[in-house]
C-alpha cells in the first residue's frame, strides 16, 4: 500500500505584479508568488533582459514571502517587469509596467 502519493502540479500565479507609478527617490514594490509542486522558482526580467539597474546597483531587495522592492527609484528603473514562476512541470509569467516620474 502506498501511503503517500506525490503528484507534480504546474505553477499557478497567486500574486502578480501590478502597474505602478512612483517618483524619483521613492520605493517601488512589486509582488509575485506562485503555487505548484515542486515549489516554483521565481525569476524577474526587465524589458525582456535578466539584468537591470536596481539589481546591479544593489537597490533591489526581496522581502519574504513575495514582495520585491526597488529602493531609491531612478528613471532607468522605468520599464516592463516580468515575473516568471517555473518548476519541472511548466512555467507561467505576468508583467507590469513601472513608471518613474521626476521630482
Amino acid at each position: 500500500m502506498i501511503s503517500h502519493l506525490f503528484f507534480s502540479v504546474g505553477p499557478k500565479l497567486i500574486k502578480t505584479p501590478q502597474d505602478l507609478t512612483v517618483h524619483v527617490g521613492e520605493i517601488a514594490k512589486l509582488s509575485c508568488s506562485a503555487s505548484g509542486h515542486p515549489k516554483p522558482q521565481i525569476r524577474w526580467r526587465k524589458d525582456g533582459g535578466e539584468k537591470f539597474p536596481a539589481a546591479q546597483e544593489r537597490r533591489l531587495r526581496h522581502l519574504p514571502p513575495d514582495d520585491y522592492i526597488i529602493r531609491n527609484a531612478k528613471p532607468e528603473d522605468m520599464g516592463e517587469y516580468s515575473c516568471f514562476a517555473e518548476n519541472d512541470v511548466g512555467i507561467v509569467n505576468a508583467s507590469a509596467y513601472l513608471t518613474v516620474l521626476g521630482k
